[in-house]
């Protein structure tokens, strides 16, 4: 059965600071799903016979991502909850119960991703369980957005980079992290084993021998990553790049020529979006860094003339940025020249302030790490 919270009207809060007092309040988006009476409104791809499966489950029905079969894939769509907003946070959790393969001495097979991908990425219309997906493979994630990918396998090869026994964070097609989880088949709550139970040669397959172990995945509006698994704490508030967007939420796994279980019940999802105009994108230069504001339609729109910068600390130079808008973009350029290059590597803070359509004052900070870089010669030019 799917339980539903979808998002209601924004509202004025009359209570507020002045700069918050035409802001418009955005309720979260909230679903849950336990399986009990089918797929409810998901949008399921599968090479499976069935993939929502009315028994056995933690309790009752439960969604089946693979069985312990050969060549198996889904890909699970999840609705857009929040209209087409800006989603700026999310929680996802679950119960899984992965492993028990048959054949391969027991060893497990490949894995599952969790990902909140952009509108534009290729997995929302290419209608099939594993094409658009990093590398063709489902437990490689989306190409866009950030993918949390759980890879049982090592040896397939990501687009930059081999793949472990682990999970895999990759921001827009660039893996962030690899987080090393090497014992295959361990016990129950082992923390150190994407496995829910010990390999049984007798069980042939059978997942009733394995137990149900939650799965926790948070991304708050700040970019920064949590994972937990089994009431471990695997990642806390990791930094990554990722920068809000449009987008859906995703999950998806398969096995190829060895297998395993891929379980999944008791989702429990959490979007929240953008009530304000936000930054959706910095890019750092070898004299400063580009950023992008993107206007909330209808609710927060930027007023380019209204926005300042600070670095390291302190108010930037005027003459020094740039700020120009097109359609719902603003994008600002922090340049100092060639008399104020960085140097390559080092670690700076970049403020952006600015005012919306509300006279509600905004701000945003985010570190950034100034790239490698040439200088060419004047000779030489």
């Amino acid at each position: 059965m799917l339980k539903k919270n979808p998002l209601t009207n924004w509202v004025f809060s009359g209570a507020v600071a002045l700069s918050l007092t035409c802001l418009p309040f955005l309720r979260a988006g909230t679903a849950t799903y336990d399986f009990d009476s089918g797929p409810g409104d998901l949008d399921i791809v599968t090479t499976q016979a069935e993939s929502v499966i009315a028994s056995g489950g933690n309790p009752g029905g439960y969604l089946s991502i693979t069985d312990a079969a050969n060549s198996q894939s889904t890909r699970v769509l999840f609705p857009d909850f929040d209209g087409g907003l800006i989603v700026k946070s999310f929680e996802f959790s679950c119960d899984l119960r992965v492993g028990q393969a048959i054949g391969n001495d027991g060893r497990p097979a490949d894995g599952f991703s969790v990902n909140y991908c952009r509108s534009n990425d290729p997995v929302l219309t290419s209608g099939s369980a594993t094409t658009g997906f990093a590398s063709n493979i489902p437990e490689a994630g989306t190409t866009t957005g950030i993918a949390v990918c759980f890879d049982t396998w090592s040896s397939n090869e990501l687009p930059d980079g081999a793949d472990i026994e682990g999970i895999i964070v990759r921001v827009d097609n660039i893996t962030v992290l690899r987080y090393g989880m090497p014992v295959r088949n361990g016990v129950c709550d082992a923390a150190d084993s994407l496995q829910t139970g010990e390999y049984d040669v007798a069980a042939n397959g059978d997942p009733t021998t394995l137990c149900w172990q939650p799965l926790e995945v948070v991304l708050n509006d700040l970019g920064q990553l949590t994972v937990r698994y089994k009431g471990n704490i695997l990642l806390d508030n990791f930094q990554t790049e990722f920068f809000p967007s449009e987008g859906r939420l995703v999950m998806a796994g398969r096995t190829g020529g060895a297998n395993e279980n891929h379980h999944v019940d008791n989702v429990v999802i959490t979007t929240v979006p953008a009530g304000e105009a936000l930054v959706t994108g910095v890019r750092a230069t070898p004299d400063g860094a580009v950023l992008q504001i993107t206007d909330t339609a209808g609710l927060s729109e930027v007023d380019p003339n209204s926005v300042t910068v600070e670095w390291d600390g302190a108010p930037a130079d005027p003459a020094d940025v740039d700020v120009s808008k097109s359609g719902r973009l603003t994008t600002v350029i922090y340049a100092r020249g060639l008399g104020g290059l960085l140097e390559p590597g080092s670690s700076h803070e970049i403020v952006v302030n600015y005012t919306d359509n509300n006279a509600a004052d905004l701000s945003a900070t985010r570190p950034i790490t100034t790239p490698a870089y040439a200088v060419i010669p004047p000779q030489f030019a």
